[in-house]
């Protein structure tokens, strides 16, 4: 028996499904936190990172985190951190792409190996992310800060993914791997999410590098706008809605009622959640595709900033930062004129920062040249 197919027969079991989360998660754990460090530093030296750090900070106190918990390395600690998932989102999702360029057949045990290896591997990073938020959300001092460091994470940010996403994604991966791994729709939509997870939150941070005062980085904008756009019209519309469809077409015909009402709760909520989110890219297309450039001090370079940081990014498998905002407000979590403030609030304190050092600066060259002209 070959490799492949031992694995195979290993994950159509539910212990073999533990086993393998049971492993694969402290190993993700470890690779994850290892590569962040490295991340980190990257981050921390590049020359565009004063002007995105302004923008990560806005956008993390409206998860809840506090202006003084968020000093520059813990800034950057979590932009790496999203860095770090894209990159598992790629991984896996190329891993996937045999089955569906080839057929669940046709890509032989080793192809197949390769999907269901990737499926559980990103349900082992969410156990892993799951475990680190739950430490550091509720288990600060005792476990969190002495194995991950950092900052406390807040509860609102904990319920937004730990409660509301997390536990839902583990819930519907691991019966279709175990119950229905053959199902061509399944696979499709499989590696639609996760591909286009990646592409989503890297132009999202991206966005942040760029300087829209600049022509050049502004018309790279307009193109992660155009590329974003389609990205959720194709895999949250077209993709989602039709292949949804015919997964509970399928379970109607084959008498699966159990999988079937399963199908239809959870298809439902996440169909409302695609909607908002097409509604959302398209109103973003809208409003920025056919504007000029902006100018630095400007109502629209205000505007772009907030637009910048609800709006980042819209992601099929991982939800949006502005979806989550907007689904803690219904809770009360995160009201609107909170966002807005901290927004205001953080990009002034930036504004003021860089006018209090060039003055500094000033100063200190006047004094330079007082004491070389001096007798």
């Amino acid at each position: 028996m070959s490799l492949a197919q031992a694995i195979l027969d290993f994950l159509k079991e539910p212990a073999g499904l533990l086993q393998f989360v049971a492993i694969c998660a402290p190993a993700t754990a470890l690779i994850m936190e290892f590569s962040l460090k490295s991340l980190i530093r990257w981050v921390e030296a590049k020359d565009w990172w004063p002007r995105a750090a302004p923008l990560q900070k806005a956008l993390m106190m409206n998860f809840g985190y506090t202006e003084e918990s968020l000093t520059p390395s813990q800034c950057a600690s979590t932009y790496a951190y999203v860095i770090a998932l894209c990159t598992h989102h790629f991984i896996c999702g190329f891993m996937m792409l045999p089955v569906v360029v080839y057929g669940w057949a046709e890509a032989q045990t080793w192809g197949q190996a390769l999907f269901v290896v990737a499926v559980m591997m990103d349900v082992s990073l969410d156990v892993y992310d799951e475990f680190r938020m739950f430490t550091l959300a509720f288990l600060y001092e005792s476990v969190g800060k002495k194995i991950f460091g950092g900052e406390k994470c807040p509860k609102e940010f904990f319920i937004v993914m730990g409660v509301l996403h997390h536990p839902l994604a583990i819930m519907m991966a691991c019966p279709f791997v175990l119950y229905h791994c053959s199902m061509a729709s399944f696979h499709i939509i499989a590696v639609s999410l996760l591909l286009a997870a990646g592409i989503c939150f890297t132009t999202g941070s991206y966005k942040f590098t760029l300087d829209m005062t600049k022509a050049f980085d502004w018309y790279q904008f307009k193109s992660i706008v155009v590329l974003q756009t389609v990205t959720i019209l194709y895999t949250r519309g077209y993709i989602w809605f039709y292949h949804l469809y015919l997964i509970l077409s399928t379970f109607w015909a084959e008498g699966d009622m159990n999988f079937f009402y399963s199908g239809c709760a959870a298809g439902t909520l996440m169909s409302l959640f695609n909607l908002v989110m097409i509604a959302d890219a398209v109103e973003a297309a809208v409003k920025w595709l056919p504007r000029g450039r902006v100018t630095e001090g400007s109502s629209d370079h205000d505007e772009l900033a907030e637009h910048l940081v609800s709006a980042v990014p819209p992601t099929p498998s991982k939800g949006t930062m502005k979806g989550s905002l907007q689904a803690a407000a219904a809770m009360g979590m995160a009201p609107d004129r909170v966002f807005r403030a901290n927004v205001k609030a953080v990009m002034a304190a930036a504004k003021f920062k860089s006018l209090l050092t060039n003055k500094n600066a000033e100063e200190e060259e006047v004094e330079d040249q007082a004491i070389i002209m001096s007798p």
